[in-house]
């Protein structure tokens, strides 16, 4: 069983009673707004680090609202929550895309405001356009899709999903409703 498995069976009711109305502990609310990227990566792990250093089992809120960005910096944000076992509740408000849904499938309890809307599609990877002999652009192709694999394990890792549904959510082109994360079992509350 994978650690974000065995972290989400055994602190997913722990957490859901914490965000319940009968909540028996303080809960840090965090703010992910804007980008995902390196700015806003720091600035919420130097907000994390220092609760969770005082209290190992603190209870973290982290409301996310971003249109996405590098993969990497997500990457990051997932190895960062992983590694400190951090006990992390993620809620959606407004928009939450690429990179963003990564931050988002962090949590531990995953809940989204009524109005939240969430997109998520193939990673992608820029290339700048330059004069590649074949064995270049064939490495590159065999890159490309070892990297898109990784994301689609990450997703189905996640959100606990079939390679099926992630083909469903990466495909789709318009956004995915609060509700319908709810069906797909992404969301496991509306607020």
């Amino acid at each position: 069983m994978a650690s974000h498995e065995k972290r989400s069976s055994k602190s997913k009711e722990k957490l859901g009673l914490v965000l319940g109305p009968e909540a028996p502990k303080v809960v840090h609310r965090i703010f992910w707004i804007g980008d995902v990227d390196d700015a806003h990566l720091e600035r919420v792990i130097d907000q994390i680090s220092p609760i969770i250093f005082e209290d190992p089992m603190a209870i973290i809120d982290l409301w996310i609202r971003s249109d996405g960005g590098p993969f990497n910096v997500a990457q990051a944000f997932l190895d960062f929550v992983r590694v400190n076992n951090v006990q992390l509740a993620t809620t959606a408000f407004g928009y939450v895309s690429s990179a963003g849904t990564l931050i988002f499938g962090a949590g531990i309890v995953k809940q989204a405001c009524r109005m939240s809307r969430f997109f998520f599609h193939k990673l992608y990877v820029p290339v700048e356009p330059c004069n590649m002999d074949i064995d270049e652009s064939s490495d590159l192709r065999d890159s490309i899709r070892v990297q898109h694999r990784f994301s689609n394990d990450l997703l189905r890792r996640l959100y606990n999903l079939s390679q099926e549904q992630v083909d469903c959510l990466i495909k789709r082109k318009t956004r995915w409703s609060a509700q319908q994360m709810k069906k797909m079992g992404i969301v496991d509350q509306i607020i």
